[in-house]
């Protein structure tokens, strides 16, 4: 998978408050499938509950949303959303457009008076027989 350049995202709310991160897309190189076994999300558990992981297929109609609000986001023009964990990403040039996956991870609020950072992103997946880490800062 391409990792792209580090970047950020600012996301505060009261407690309880939920919402999507979608910034990161995945564009898988070569020519074989992967299947994604894990999504993890390191840093930043002091404030903010990772909820798990969701991928917008490439049918999506816009190439990336930063933030959205709730979890799963309900936003039609992701089109129809599927858990990551089992997803089977194509390599980016079978895809449309070449747009890729958008990673849409989930988080809960659980302090907010107190500031923390979410370091990388995680991503164990398989190609053929072999298992792979990307990650994403």
């Amino acid at each position: 998978m391409r990792v792209l350049s580090p970047h950020g995202t600012l996301a505060q709310g009261p407690v309880g408050t939920r919402l999507t991160d979608g910034f990161d897309v995945l564009h898988l190189k070569g020519d074989a499938n992967a299947e994604i076994l894990s999504v993890r999300s390191v840093g930043g558990a002091e404030t903010m509950k990772f909820l798990g992981a969701y991928i917008a297929g490439p049918d999506r109609n816009l190439a990336a949303w930063s933030q959205l609000k709730g979890f799963p986001p309900q936003e039609a023009g992701l089109g129809d959303l599927k858990p990551a964990k089992g997803y089977l990403v194509k390599p980016r040039n079978q895809t449309r457009l070449q747009m890729g996956y958008e990673l849409l991870l989930g988080y809960e609020v659980i302090r907010a008076d107190k500031m923390a950072a979410r370091t990388h992103i995680e991503i164990v997946y398989r190609v053929g027989d072999k298992e792979y880490l990307w990650r994403q800062p």
